[in-house]
């Protein structure tokens, strides 16, 4: 309490007391012992006490704080009504704050929470428990308290107390000695003494004990891994179905309770309460099960339900005997039966395939899993109820990667597997863990770049197969064996199919209702007959090169969802079938509008009263005539409302299109999403209102301009090349803008920074006008800021810009920026500077020596750059990626590179030939993939000298070297490089004649080697590759002549030989000599030719 005592009187109003130490040392507890303390309510009017962890927000803090004070916040909605009230509460009176596990190291959002504390009583104390020191500098206004470890006596105690369950350690004599050893172990560390002792005290054997104590977790440094080696065993040693992420009591309470009660206070629910904390329970602890069994407990409000499944027997199932968590099963066996398949259903999507929402529903409307309501209403939005009702109910997550994507948890996707057994398989990988049989009905496959014929292999056996999902494992064009083909095609019972270009007999699978041919980029022509599939639901052939539909696109009656329509040239359908397809909903692309036959034709299509599309984009081609007026809208006789349910409108490449005559304010009620696009000859302006308006994109406009739409909902804008547009004022919610060629100047600037308090993201292209970066004080939710080629500009002020954490500046002059401290932007994360000619040095220094959280740097083209200036003795510690690309005035690398940046896993040199050397201490030891190209001076050091020391990089697995005229006729020497390789390019080596032996035959764990444009090359020596070889790429090597295929080894699985004629000779299907000698090898390409 001396922390507290009202004789310690500062000057300071508030008193902000950092408790400092390491994880485990028990800075909560004794955060909580002073907060409980009876004699704290005498000495404070308020008190509040809030964990703040990782993610810093200072709404939810304040919002805490006044729940914590016992004041409502009315639903208050933004930070600044509810400071506004904290600040009313706290006004005169002393209060106690205790904000703890803090992490924030940024100074502004400290500031912006504590701004309304000010108004408390003198005396008044904050608290703040955290592990960094930095954190208690920037919010300290009197010394630190800095926690101290346990003595061994108190340690002792503390790690008896647990694992003896209270009772005497002298009644355990043969466990003593084994446990003050243990403790001696945890480094005087209460949390570690606590952490053993509860795992202690269920193994009262010996046995178990030396167990612990010998275990070689203790050997692992703290600093590895951060984490105590104490912790790390007492996880180690839980069963497996706990390791899967545990919660405090209090924290799986709290879940359960967000999903279970919607939000509301549970204190709301009485009769429910208690029954609720008994569930929790018997959830373990765990995260997945608390949001699961909450999420299907909120639409089950009666008590009766609640003990179903308090009491459900299935709790009694061991996890070992399914592998599913007992709380997720009973989320699934308490589902609705219309959810129930639908949920099952999604087990044909792969672990962690991202989807969005419509996929599964259109896949759930083609397998007829949707039941239309009482009112007949429709099918898509019953399909988005069902997706909301999973969502909510946990069985469905957003994606961390694209924003718009969900996935299915681990664990969740084991339950869907689990619940359809055999009927739903999943081809992975080479296909071995799929179990093919006569059950099954449902199948998707994961195609990998290359899928061989025996991945196929019992595709035979699935006779009455009904769905074909075919996910892409890369972006690149696929080849999948013609075994695949065939067994398709003679499925007849098929009613899903997701594939690339198919032969014209796919119109025989009269039951087929959904073709998903997405990404199919060398797919030209679509199936002739397709009017015979009279049953398809759902088209999907976006991503494709088709140049036209085929005829007879109308006769589709029940067609919803064709994700785009292409207009040929005097063959295929016309925009008229469109018209007779009644039921299109979603989106629609419809391309080579330049190919409408008559202006009758476009108002046939009726496109303004299909009420359920909800995406339309119109795309021109080529030069026509062409507006957007009577024709679209039925020559004035659309109603006061058309296009009633479009979300997102985009038009392309309309290079006659003149003028956009909107017949009413009231057009596009419900539109979000504007794009325009390569318009030069639009003028006047756009729709006046357009009130639901989110995002609004403008390319090559020239003429356009005027007001902008009013649109009080907008928060992302793009203006490329529209100079005519009057930018103010912009809505105030804005959160990302990209202007383009604009005639912006500084005041303009300026008054936009101040107007949009909550942007995120500003990129400037081209803008002339500005000369200088506004020294307002810039919104501290702008994250990301990118400049090109604003050639006037002085950027002397970018650094006032101290929220931003990814800066990317692209332009020849940048004046002020001679020097670019990489500690001045305490933010920042990555860092690209391109082109950049005033630019001559990086430095850091320890007066800007924030240099945390960068952790990656791109310099590109920056000529006049000399030298990296890095203070002695100073660490970029989080980099991990850097790359310099034509720096052709660089001289050297950092001194001592291996210490400046410690933590570089990723190191690209390209075309910096003044570059010789690297510091005698070598490269950073966690480097993984090193690229050097274009950098003779460099390479040839690299040849020449040992000090790199490469060989000793125990995690280098990548080494790609390039371009370069250095003479060097053998490579690489022996233990030049790492056995940790796994795969190494060498590319255009204009004077490599062959490859070492002795240089290649210790990288045993080699899998990939590729060789590329090496035009001198001739021989490789027999047996040269490792055991572990399993690709080989060979490209235009014209005078290799020599590979005898007795030097591939067994290992080998992919084989590409192309524009090698000499090689290619020799290795030729059914010709070659050697070809009887790889034959075996699953794919293989020469030149064109793909074999598998």
């Amino acid at each position: 309490m001396k922390l507290l005592d009202p004789q310690n009187l500062s000057e300071n109003q508030i008193d902000v007391i950092p408790i400092v130490g390491m994880g485990g040392l028990g800075k909560t507890t004794f955060a909580q012992l002073i907060y409980n303390d009876p004699r704290v309510d005498k000495l404070f009017d308020r008190k509040a006490w809030v964990c703040v962890s990782e993610e810093f927000d200072a709404f939810k803090v304040t919002k805490t704080i006044l729940e914590e004070i016992k004041c409502s916040n009315d639903g208050s909605e933004n930070l600044n009504q509810l400071q506004r009230k904290l600040k009313k509460q706290l006004s005169g009176k002393k209060y106690l704050i205790i904000l703890d596990d803090v992490w924030n190291k940024n100074y502004f959002h400290w500031k912006e929470l504590a701004s309304p504390c000010t108004s408390g009583a003198k005396n008044s104390k904050i608290i703040v428990t955290t592990r960094d020191e930095n954190v208690a500098a920037i919010m300290r206004n009197v010394p630190t308290y800095h926690l101290d470890v346990l003595s061994d006596d108190d340690c002792w105690k503390l790690f008896s107390k647990h694992a003896f369950d209270g009772s005497s350690p002298a009644k355990h004599p043969d466990l003593m000695a084994i446990g003050e050893a243990i403790v001696k172990r945890c480094g005087s560390l209460p949390l570690a003494a606590k952490a053993l002792g509860g795992l202690l005290r269920c193994k009262p054997d010996a046995d178990e004990w030396n167990k612990i104590l010998h275990s070689n977790f203790w050997d692992i440094p703290n600093d590895a891994t951060n984490i105590l080696p104490a912790l790390t065993l007492s996880y180690r040693y839980l069963p497996s179905h706990l390791k899967r992420y545990v919660l405090s009591d209090d924290d799986c309470w709290k879940l359960f309770s967000k999903h279970a009660f919607d939000g509301s206070s549970p204190a709301k629910h009485p009769d429910l309460m208690a029954i609720g904390e008994a569930i929790v329970k018997r959830c373990g602890s765990l995260p997945l099960a608390a949001k699961a069994l909450g999420g299907l407990l909120r639409c089950k409000p009666d008590a009766d339900e609640w003990n179903k499944i308090l009491h459900s027997n299935f709790w009694d199932i061991p996890n070992d005997a399914t592998n599913i968590l007992p709380a997720l099963t009973l989320s699934y066996r308490y589902l609705p039966s219309h959810l129930k398949r639908c949920f099952a259903y999604c087990s044909i999507f792969p672990k962690d395939y991202e989807f969005e929402k419509e996929e599964p529903i259109q896949l759930w409307m083609a397998k007829g899993l949707l039941e239309h309501s009482k009112d007949n209403g429709d099918l898509e939005e019953r399909g988005n109820e069902y997706f909301k009702d999973l969502r909510l109910r946990s069985f469905f997550q957003p994606s961390k990667g694209k924003k718009s994507c969900f996935v299915m948890h681990d664990l969740i996707s084991d339950l869907a597997k689990f619940v359809t057994g055999e009927s739903f398989c999943r081809l992975e990988g080479s296909g071995g863990s799929c179990v093919i049989t006569e059950k099954t009905r449902h199948m998707s496959n994961v195609q990998e770049l290359y899928d061989v014929r025996q991945k196929y292999q019992s595709l035979a056996k699935a006779k009455g197969l009904r769905t074909f999902l075919n996910t892409k494992s890369c972006w690149w064009p696929l080849y999948v064996s013609d075994v695949l083909m065939h067994d398709l095609m003679v499925k007849s019972s098929l009613r899903v199919l997701s594939f690339a270009g198919l032969p014209n007999s796919l119109c025989t699978l009269s039951n087929l209702q959904a073709l998903k041919l997405r990404g199919c980029y060398y797919l030209y022509e679509l199936l002739r007959d397709i009017e015979r599939l009279i049953n398809m639901l759902y088209l999907d052939i976006k991503g494709t090169k088709l140049t036209r539909m085929p005829e007879g696109m109308g006769r589709l009656k029940d067609l919803q969802i064709v994700t785009d329509f292409v207009l040929g040239c005097q063959t295929g359908s016309r925009i008229n079938e469109l018209g007779k397809l009644k039921h299109l909903r979603g989106r629609l692309s419809i391309s080579g509008l330049k190919n409408v036959a008559s202006a009758i034709d476009a108002k046939d299509a009726n496109l303004k009263d299909k009420v359920n599309l909800k995406e339309l984009e119109l795309i021109l081609g080529e030069d026509n005539d062409i507006d957007v007026g009577d024709e679209f809208y039925g020559y004035g006789q659309a109603s006061t409302k058309s296009f009633v349910s479009i979300e997102m409108l985009r038009f392309e490449n309309m290079k006659e299109w003149e003028e956009w005559c909107c017949w009413s304010d009231e057009a596009f009620p419900l539109l979000q999403e504007l794009c325009i696009r390569d318009c030069p000859k639009l003028t006047k302006s756009l729709p006046k209102r357009l009130t639901c308006l989110k995002k609004l994109k403008i390319v090559d406009c020239e003429k356009l301009g005027g007001l902008l739409p009013t649109a009080p909902s907008i928060f992302e804008l793009v203006l490329l090349k529209c100079k005519a547009f009057q930018l103010e004022p912009l809505a105030c919610g804005l959160r990302e803008l990209d202007i383009r060629d604009s005639n912006m100047d500084d005041s303009v600037l300026e008054q936009m920074l101040q107007r949009c308090t909550l942007i995120e993201k500003l990129s400037l292209w081209r803008c002339s006008e500005i000369r200088s970066l506004p020294e307002v004080r810039v919104p501290i939710t702008m994250k990301r800021f990118r400049i090109d080629s604003c050639e006037n500009l002085d950027y002397s002020n970018i650094f006032l810009y101290t929220s931003i954490e990814s800066l990317l500046i692209e332009s020849r002059k940048c004046h002020g920026l001679e020097s670019f401290p990489l500690g001045s932007l305490p933010m920042v994360k990555h860092v690209n500077i391109e082109g950049c000619e005033d630019l001559k040095f990086i430095s850091a220094t320890s007066e800007g020596s924030h240099h945390q959280h960068l952790n990656y740097l791109d310099i590109r083209f920056c000529q006049n750059l000399i030298s990296f200036q890095i203070e002695d003795g100073l660490a970029v510690t989080n980099l991990t990626q850097l790359v310099l690309f034509s720096c052709r005035s660089l001289k050297s690398l950092p001194e001592q590179m291996h210490s400046v940046f410690p933590s570089l896993e990723d190191l690209a040199i390209t075309d910096c030939p003044e570059i010789g050397r690297v510091s005698n201490e070598g490269l950073p030891s966690k480097l993984k993939k090193f690229t050097i190209s274009r950098s003779d001076k460099l390479i040839e050091s690299l040849i020449r000298k040992k000090e790199w020391s490469l060989h000793k990089l125990p995690s280098l697995t990548s080494f790609y070297i390039s371009y370069s005229e250095a003479e060097m006729e053998c490579f690489p020497d022996e233990h030049l490089l790492p056995s940790s390789l796994t795969s190494i390019e060498i590319s255009d080596l204009r004077n490599l004649k062959s490859l070492e032996y002795k240089g290649f035959q210790h990288l045993t764990s080699l899998c990939k080697l590729s060789i590329f444009s090496c035009p001198n090359l001739q021989t490789m020596p027999p047996n040269m590759f490792p055991s572990s070889l399993s690709c080989l790429f060979i490209f235009n090597c014209p005078k290799l002549q020599s590979m005898p295929p007795n030097m591939l080894p067994p290992s080998l699985s992919r084989l590409f030989i192309r524009e090698c004629p000499l090689l290619k000779e020799h290795f030729e299907k059914d010709k070659g000599k050697y070809w009887p000698n790889i034959s075996h090898i699953p794919v293989i390409q020469l030149d064109e030719q793909v074999i598998i």
